[in-house]
């Protein structure tokens, strides 16, 4: 399944996140978050994101985010719900990929294209506690346009999902 799945990733960035994640993974299923070492994979730094689940709100709590990532949704993410950082379509979205993600073990890559061609790939990957818990997502994007002349607040309905898979990592 890692294998296919890295073929499904086109981006040179997500792949080489991709890459150190697998690398990361040892013996098992889904990596430690203290194994993951950004210092190994710099360029890419800019582009994630965590996000936490926290179950007594039943929401995801962005833990970290690269400067691209702040720069594309026009604010500082850290310490914010998914909620207050999305419109209620897209955190509704991003909650249900997240659990998927989660939940199943799984590994998600795709791409997402705006109604007036705005491109964005994207990557979410499992990270594991110390006792082998799924609680953080680690996430990449990588847009095709400039995040400097756009505003990244569209409506669900205005962005679709192409090409979006989710794969079982156990699989």
């Amino acid at each position: 399944m890692l294998v296919a799945m890295r073929e499904l990733i086109k981006n040179g960035l997500l792949r080489n996140l991709y890459n150190h994640w697998c690398d990361c993974r040892s013996s098992h299923v889904v990596p430690f978050r203290s194994s993951i070492d950004l210092t190994r994979i710099p360029d890419v730094f800019s582009h994630l994101a965590i996000f936490e689940f926290i179950p007594q709100e039943e929401t995801y709590v962005c833990r970290l985010a690269g400067d691209i990532v702040q720069k594309t949704y026009k604010k500082s993410l850290a310490g914010k719900n998914i909620d207050e950082i999305f419109s209620n379509e897209i955190s509704a979205l991003l909650s249900s990929y997240f659990d998927t993600v989660r939940n199943h073990t799984s590994v998600a890559s795709g791409k997402a294209v705006s109604l007036d061609e705005k491109r964005v790939e994207l990557i979410l990957l499992p990270l594991a506690n110390v006792e082998g818990e799924i609680v953080q997502i680690l996430s990449a994007q990588v847009c095709d346009y400039d995040i400097e002349q756009t505003a990244f607040d569209f409506a669900a309905d205005d962005f679709i999902f192409r090409s979006f898979e989710c794969r079982n990592i156990e699989d």
